[in-house]
């Protein structure tokens, strides 16, 4: 059976370490970036099928603009992209560029790890 590969892109490495370990215990495989530029890297050496995104990311690019390039190129555009923030009222913003979901820290990791089951059900 195939493991699904999830790309966790965050400017916080404590978050990266608690959602890497969390994911791989749930026999996800699990590649972490805390930068735009990091991220695309991952992005051109492997397939993901998941990618967690936050706002605020290490380096000059933010999680809006790496959103944007990720729909931009043609073979990364349909992956599906859980966004995650601490502000709300970007909800609408991300999902009318194509998110799959958007949450709002501090979240549930249990409700979170819920969600991104079901967006890979629907997905794979």
């Amino acid at each position: 059976m195939k493991r699904e590969r999830i790309l966790i892109v965050d400017g916080d490495i404590n978050l990266l370490e608690v959602l890497k370990a969390r994911l791989e215990a749930m026999g996800y495989l699990a590649d972490c970036a805390r930068s735009g530029n990091e991220a695309l890297d991952i992005l051109e050496t492997r397939w993901v099928d998941l990618i967690i995104l936050a706002i605020i990311l290490q380096g000059g690019m933010n999680g809006y603009h790496l959103f944007k390039e990720i729909k931009n190129r043609k073979r990364l555009s349909k992956i599906p992209i859980i966004v995650q923030s601490s502000k709300s009222g970007m909800e609408r913003t991300f999902e009318t560029m194509g998110a799959h979901d958007f949450l709002v820290k501090p979240y549930s990791v249990n409700m979170f790890l819920l969600r991104i089951r079901t967006i890979l059900d629907k997905n794979i």
